[in-house]
């Protein structure tokens, strides 16, 4: 972006040299809209979008502007819709941070270019709705690509969103700051800015990241948080740093996904995160009129392991029971029920001097494995430990 600025605005003096870097520049350009393609997703992290969308953006109209072309850029496929992307990835708690980014608010300035270049209202009107609100600042590019927005749109929102190529699924109750975000990550472990990450999940009730990623929170040991030992995953047979506890080259892609009113799921196949798993699933369902979030694994071992199952929270534990789990932060309670595993039960492990507390479940597993943790707010007064909010059914029964 900043070599195609300089080589346009000494183009009448250096015409040569600006061609030169011009033909480069757009082969570049090309290569990273293949990121975005076919559906609008991002697999390398909000931050990087945030980056390399706001510098495409701002190459492509500098095009526009000097040579009166844009060389069939803006026509890359998912490129116009990666706004919705953005969208779908971001809460009122920030973006979701997988592969260590931080759980930053996303940078949208750009979205009004995105109304004028393809005739579509909805960007600018989102950005509208977020500066006026005061949940982001205003920036230059407001004006820059500034997009008059009708005071009639009210447009709707899908509650979820499934990026395939990407391995990104995110199901939500509702766009308001308090409705539930329950997100699940697989894609690719070898990713640019990558981890050891596949299955992981992120979940948010009541306004509140509950199960948060630890992207981007240097108090932690850089090798924890790359490994899946620092991540909202599973795995088996766990080794010791620094060899892998995932595999390096595993590709989790999404099997299945579906959406109705009152329910969503999405299921991601882990077979290839561990030689000793022969099938593998992990899935995330929100069910009873999508107020019950579910992540529920499902495996097929080659020979008996331990199985750990990790997720990481900053709330502070209200209750600790051997299968009943009451978190609270900020004035909102979750209650989180075990499913499944036998005898297996929530073990808590403070990470010491980051305020973080690892929550894990360990299952001695002889072959098969079938195991599902339960969220819902809990309300004073109802007996968390006798509240059965789900019953631990194949994922094959998730169907709609």
């Amino acid at each position: 972006c900043g070599l195609t600025a300089a080589a346009l605005a000494l183009a009448d003096v250096y015409p040569e040299t600006a061609l030169h870097i011009l033909r480069h520049s757009l082969r570049s350009a090309q290569a990273c809209m293949e990121s975005y393609s076919p559906d609008g997703g991002y697999a390398e992290g909000m931050e990087a979008w945030e980056k390399g969308t706001r510098a495409l953006v701002l190459l492509i109209a500098m095009l526009q502007s000097a040579c009166g072309k844009d060389y069939g850029l803006p026509a890359s496929p998912g490129f116009s819709a990666t706004v919705l992307f953005a969208v779908s990835a971001e809460t009122a708690n920030g973006a979701w941070n997988y592969h260590s980014c931080p759980a930053l608010p996303v940078d949208t300035a750009i979205f009004g270019w995105f109304s004028r270049q393809f005739g579509n209202p909805v960007p600018a009107w989102l950005r509208r709705q977020e500066v006026l609100s005061g949940r982001k600042a205003p920036d230059v590019l407001d004006l820059v690509f500034y997009s008059p927005v009708s005071p009639e749109l009210t447009p709707e929102l899908p509650l979820d969103a499934v990026y395939r190529k990407a391995g990104l699924a995110m199901l939500r109750s509702g766009w308001g700051q308090e409705d539930t975000f329950l997100g699940l990550h697989g894609g690719s472990n070898h990713e640019v800015g990558g981890e050891l990450d596949a299955g992981s999940f992120l979940l948010e009730m009541g306004g509140e990241r509950f199960f948060a990623e630890t992207g981007g929170d240097e108090r932690l040991p850089l090798m924890l948080r790359r490994r899946a030992e620092g991540q909202n995953t599973l795995v088996v047979a766990p080794t010791e740093m620094p060899l892998p506890d995932q595999n390096p080259d595993a590709v989790a892609q999404i099997l299945e996904a579906r959406s109705a009113p009152e329910r969503a799921y999405a299921v991601l196949d882990m077979s290839t995160t561990n030689d000793a798993i022969l099938r593998g699933k992990r899935g995330i369902l929100l069910t009873a009129d999508r107020t019950v979030a579910v992540v529920q694994d499902e495996l097929v071992l080659d020979a008996p392991a331990e199985v750990v199952w990790s997720a990481y929270t900053r709330a502070a534990v209200q209750y600790a029971g051997a299968r009943t789990l009451l978190l609270a932060q900020n004035g909102k309670t979750l209650l989180c029920k075990l499913c499944g595993a036998g005898n297996a039960r929530f073990e808590l492990t403070p990470v010491e001097d980051t305020g973080w507390l690892r929550v894990t479940v360990r299952a001695t597993v002889q072959e098969r494995l079938r195991m599902a943790v339960a969220c819902k707010l809990y309300r004073e007064g109802t007996d968390s430990r006798s509240d059965r909010i789900y019953e631990c059914r194949p994922m094959s029964g998730w169907s709609l």
